[in-house]
């Protein structure tokens, strides 16, 4: 929802006539225009799971992913890694070949497995990527 407020007594405005509600909407991406793109997804949390491994939750940019879809992992180089100092652009380089092996999203508290494909724009846990995974990756 977008709400105007007033900037001296920091109370709504509730004009719903001018029509800047349409000119945010308007601006908004659909996420499906990036469903037949490659898969990505950057990893914002890793967890470890004693029954199912190294585990990463993030959102995905494009494409989509399935159980047993095999995915590389590129690998976020850190400026302190580089031994150039003049750059401070992250560069990404393909470490590793990965089979996923379970695919899950959050209903609430609970872990909920994803029988389907999950595309661009869901938020999930991903389980078989590898141990060196980190967040950004």
């Amino acid at each position: 929802a977008v709400h105007k407020y007033d900037n001296e007594n920091n109370a709504p405005i509730m004009d719903d006539d001018n029509g800047d509600d349409d000119a945010v909407v308007g601006e908004c991406l659909d996420s499906s225009a990036f469903e037949s793109d490659q898969f990505s997804m950057a990893a914002t949390t890793v967890g470890y799971d004693p029954y199912l491994g190294r585990t990463c939750t993030g959102r995905i940019y494009s494409g989509s992913v399935a159980m047993n879809d095999s995915v590389m992992l590129l690998r976020r180089r850190d400026n302190e890694d580089d031994d150039t100092t003049t750059t401070t652009k992250s560069v990404v380089e393909p470490v590793i070949k990965s089979n996923i092996s379970g695919l899950f999203c959050n209903r609430g508290v609970m872990r909920t497995t994803l029988d389907e494909r999950a595309v661009a724009g869901d938020i999930i846990t991903l389980a078989g990527v590898p141990d060196s995974i980190r967040v950004g990756d």
